[in-house]
């Protein structure tokens, strides 16, 4: 952390793991001094969340969701019987009892799906207009991976 106030560089997690931009929040998180914290708070630019190399999307990372404890329960994501959607193992069973008497039409399920798991927050309207725009990306690895190409030029 030190040496990101120093260079004056956006601080982020670890370069060769995950590169995941630090937000104001993570840094709060980070037991620092309050010179060095202030310094960095700075420098933080934010949206970006971290990567999951377990389930290959984007963590929503928030006061009741840790990536940490995200990837220690994460596993490889099985599709639902219903919608088709990759889950981990550990979420799958709720999913699935919920999928089932889901009346929502599957694009409205993998824009759900999708909302959290972006490189960049988007909106739901935005998710669908970009889906409908890129029709040949139809799994929600290709459309989140497309997302943070799209989102990282805006």
């Amino acid at each position: 952390m030190e040496e990101f106030a120093r260079n004056r560089e956006t601080p982020i997690c670890h370069r060769t793991l995950c590169d995941y931009q630090l937000s104001l929040y993570d840094i709060s998180l980070i037991p620092l001094e309050r010179h060095l914290s202030n310094r960095l708070l700075k420098l933080a630019k934010g949206e970006q969340r971290p990567f999951c190399s377990k389930c290959h999307f984007y963590v929503h990372v928030t006061e009741n969701c840790h990536f940490d404890e995200h990837f220690e329960m994460c596993g490889e994501p099985i599709p639902c019987e219903y919608c088709e959607l990759p889950f981990p193992f550990n979420q799958l069973e709720d999913h699935t009892k919920q999928c089932r008497n889901d009346q929502s039409s599957s694009n409205e399920k993998l824009i759900n799906f999708i909302l959290p798991r972006t490189k960049y927050p988007f909106t739901k309207e935005q998710i669908r207009i970009f889906i409908q725009n890129h029709r040949n990306q139809s799994d929600p690895t290709s459309i989140v991976e497309a997302l943070a190409v799209y989102g990282n030029l805006k």
